[in-house]
């Protein structure tokens, strides 16, 4: 994918059990998913997106939390594996298979 956000597979049980399994582990999103939520981005992490990036990305809840305009600890009942399923609901997200 072009111009894309990387996503961290991370410490995760999520991650975990997808390396365990061979099942298919978002990757990558489209930068144009991100790119209006650079505020929101130094929030939560005192970063640019583009630093993140470049520092390997985001984990699915993390990305999550920035795309929705949400801090860290206000995420509710939010989880990776709720951010997971709402990527699989979303166009231009690379997948990886472990």
């Amino acid at each position: 994918m072009a111009n894309a956000f990387p996503i961290l597979p991370g410490q995760t049980n999520e991650a975990y059990e997808a390396r365990q399994k061979r099942i298919s582990y978002p990757r990558a999103v489209s930068w144009d998913l991100v790119k209006d939520h650079e505020k929101q981005a130094y929030a939560n992490h005192y970063q640019s997106l583009t630093r993140l990036a470049e520092r390997g990305g985001l984990s699915p809840l993390e990305l999550w939390c920035v795309v929705n305009d949400t801090k860290w600890y206000d995420k509710g009942d939010m989880t990776e594996t709720k951010a997971i399923a709402w990527l699989r609901d979303l166009n231009d997200v690379e997948w990886h298979k472990f």
